[in-house]
């Protein structure tokens, strides 16, 4: 994270669809997805209230990744029919289910125009739900890094880069 705020509506990060996932010592109590809180409203983020009990939360947050997508990564076999929601809600370890939950973004070559779902985000947080009427800001972070190489001739003379590797990346096997 570079510190710099990132718009939700830019071309290329814009979240085509989210999830949260509120839990309560391990156990799912609510869950908010684009389509049952409705379209994102300003050009941020999304806003919208619920009602949440008192004390620490652990919410999970996924951009781009639908509900379908984070529970076929999850793994369960369980699944309710039609009903991704009460699918989540009857994972009876939510938390160590998307600790180990395994997603597999595409990163080389990625572009928007290849992708139209958006790149891929998620995040969670412990969130101590005190009073009503606070609002609590959530973060994803990018599971596909953007980097840019910039490259300066100042020695006068025509030069050819035949190669730039970095190291420390994870492949798209894994």
């Amino acid at each position: 994270n570079s510190g710099i705020t990132t718009r939700a509506d830019e071309v290329e990060e814009n979240m085509k669809s989210w999830v949260v996932i509120i839990t309560s010592n391990g156990t799912v109590e609510n869950v908010f997805t684009k389509d049952n809180v409705g379209n994102l409203t300003e050009d941020v983020v999304a806003n919208f209230t619920t009602q949440v009990t008192t004390g620490t939360k652990r919410i999970y947050s996924f951009a781009n990744i639908t509900l379908e997508e984070l529970i076929a990564a999850i793994g369960t076999t369980e699944t309710i029919a039609d009903d991704p929601i009460a699918t989540i809600k009857s994972i009876a370890n939510i938390e160590a289910a998307i600790r180990t939950a395994t997603f597999a973004p595409q990163g080389n070559n990625w572009t928007s125009a290849n992708n139209t779902k958006g790149i891929p985000m998620s995040n969670w947080q412990d969130i101590e739900i005190k009073s009503d009427n606070k609002s609590y800001t959530l973060y994803v972070c990018r599971m596909i890094a953007k980097v840019e190489f910039k490259l300066e001739n100042k020695t006068g003379q025509n030069i050819t880069v035949k190669n730039v590797t970095i190291s420390d990346i994870t492949s798209n096997e894994s």
